[in-house]
């Protein structure tokens, strides 16, 4: 497999002229779209803006270590599901809904891949090329070719680039964006059509719509506005069997909690669907600061580009609209856009906090705006201006990524790539359990690798359990069905990661010990085996037992 130094002269060298390549292309692609037998360009152009994201995200894709805390918890969760395919009955993702973790299990599965970061990245990087390749379709349905092409070239050149670590990881946001992207596509397509719509768009829309409520709670306000603007599309355009088709579309959109409502029921899971997922999810963050303020305060990071670049789009389009224009008469498609717009801040800021990783939802509303302004502002003047001003977004976008170095932060040269190597602690887990026996972690985050390098399943749903430890809400019940599990089945290791020093989830803080009833059964069934780079490893008593009787 292909490694990466620190420098690597040969590949930046490479990517300098693909990017400029394509660079140029797009620009040529905008100039000849109205002539005659071009649009095999326009298709080619598309391709290579994909090729170009792909290419500078290899190293990243090939760094086979963590980038992300939640990496871990997707792949244990999805190497889990590959033995014990019931979500909610053998993994939980707290604030990720299944899909994350199935999407994961279905690729190392089909196509016989280990379960490992290099597997996890390949994935989001699909869903990433997937997410532009399906805008780029709706794109040039609601405008033009040369448009879109010109609107999506500064976001594939800024997210290739980018080497912020919540950027470029596998993380939830990326299939739901990449399905709200196939929503806008077909919302487009529909919007597009002259004659009736096609009954099986409105069928595909809202499925696609009631799925996206299982890939990321956070991610429901979006699918709510389009969904919101479909029903006003379906009645603007259908008015005459605007009942069959409601109809139509609200089953569709209904398909997916019904199935798993009816499997958490016959399985007997339902409650935990609720509770962890529904009920927990809304609570989160609740205490935190409100949406304005959250605004407010991330206008000053650096990393948030995102925000700043929707007010100015959002300024300029009123400024032209209100004063130019004079007249300011919302279409259904400006509305669209303002329900996906307005819901995607909605739901970057709801917490009242912002992890990074949360502002990929904005990355679309700023392409679909850049794309309208080009159109609208520009639809009557010379295409070269538009060419500029998609330079210039270019320009600006690079400016923000800290990578006009040329320098290589994810070094593989002289790390393994796979398998993964085994840690001190995982040749312990390795010595005192058998492959489907499955491990235990109190704590988790980063140390969710040993299940990764040990190929062990998690033993309770939650691989990472720092979800229940920070909020009152919901401790109690976390530790209460942790605690449970842990007693149902005398799991061989049983392994505490929290160091005495160096972070803030300290020992005295958070170890097994500090819960009561934990203590106790720890105590009484497991003994300490030792501690390796700081993590307590114990194994139960009776493996102990059937191990010395086996010599």
């Amino acid at each position: 497999m292909i490694t990466f130094d620190d420098s690597p002269v040969s590949y930046w060298a490479v990517g300098i002229l693909l990017f400029i390549s394509t660079a140029l292309l797009t620009a040529i692609s905008s100039l000849k779209n109205n002539q005659p037998n071009f649009d095999w360009l326009i298709k080619f152009a598309i391709s290579i803006q994909l090729l170009l994201l792909f290419y500078f995200r290899l190293p990243v894709i090939v760094f086979n270590e963590s980038l992300n805390l939640d990496e871990n918890v997707f792949i244990v969760g999805a190497m889990t599901l590959a033995k014990s395919p019931i979500y909610w009955e053998s993994v939980d993702g707290s604030t990720s809904g299944p899909f994350n973790f199935y999407i994961i299990t279905a690729f190392c599965e089909i196509f016989k891949q280990p379960y490992d970061y290099i597997s996890a990245r390949i994935i989001g990087i699909l869903l990433l090329m997937g997410s532009f390749l399906f805008s780029f379709f709706a794109l040039r349905i609601l405008f033009t070719a040369p448009t879109a092409l010109l609107s999506l070239f500064p976001a594939t050149s800024y997210l290739g680039l980018t080497r912020h670590w919540d950027f470029v990881n596998f993380s939830s946001e990326q299939l739901p964006i990449f399905l709200m992207s196939v929503m806008l596509y077909y919302f487009a397509k529909m919007y597009a059509s002259k004659k009736s719509i096609n009954k099986i768009d409105v069928f595909v829309y809202g499925f696609i719509a009631g799925g996206i409520i299982f890939t990321k709670l956070q991610a429901i306000p979006i699918a709510f506005c389009l969904t919101l603007s479909g029903y006003w599309l379906i009645y603007e355009k259908r008015k005459n069997d605007f009942l069959k088709n409601t109809i139509i579309f609200t089953i569709s959109g209904s398909i997916t909690s019904l199935v798993l409502v009816l499997i958490g029921y016959y399985y007997h899971f339902l409650d935990k669907i609720w509770v962890f997922y529904f009920k927990n999810n809304l609570s989160y963050g609740r205490e935190s600061r409100t949406i304005v303020q959250s605004i407010f305060i991330s206008l000053r990071d650096p990393h948030n580009i995102f925000i700043r670049i929707i007010f100015l789009l959002s300024v300029l389009l009123l400024f032209y609209y209100i004063f130019l224009k004079k007249q300011f008469k919302p279409s259904t498609l400006s509305i669209m856009l303002i329900l996906f717009t307005v819901s995607s801040i909605l739901s970057v800021y709801k917490t009242g906090f912002v992890f990074h990783h949360y502002l990929l939802f904005l990355i679309f509303p700023s392409v679909f705006l850049f794309a309208l302004l080009l159109n609208e502002i520009f639809q009557s003047s010379k295409k070269i201006l538009k060419i500029g001003i998609s330079a210039l977004a270019t320009f600006y976008l690079l400016l923000q990524t800290h990578t006009l170095v040329f320098s290589n932060y994810f070094v593989s040269a002289d790390k393994p790539q796979r398998p993964l190597s085994i840690s001190k602690t995982g040749e312990q887990i390795l010595k005192y359990s058998n492959t489907h026996e499955p491990l235990v972690i109190w704590g988790g985050g980063e140390h969710g690798r040993l299940y990764l390098e040990t190929k062990r399943t998690q033993g309770i749903r939650w691989s990472n359990s720092h979800w229940g430890m920070y909020s009152d809400s919901l401790q109690k019940n976390f530790q209460k069905e942790f605690i449970a599990e842990l007693k149902a089945i005398p799991f061989p290791v049983f392994i505490d990661t929290h160091p005495t020093k160096n972070t803030f989830m300290t020992r005295d803080k958070l170890g097994y010990e500090t819960i009561k009833e934990l203590k106790e059964y720890i105590d009484l069934k497991y003994q300490l085996i030792g501690e390796f780079d700081e993590q307590r490893v114990f194994v139960h008593k009776e493996k102990l037992k059937a191990m010395n009787a086996t010599k």
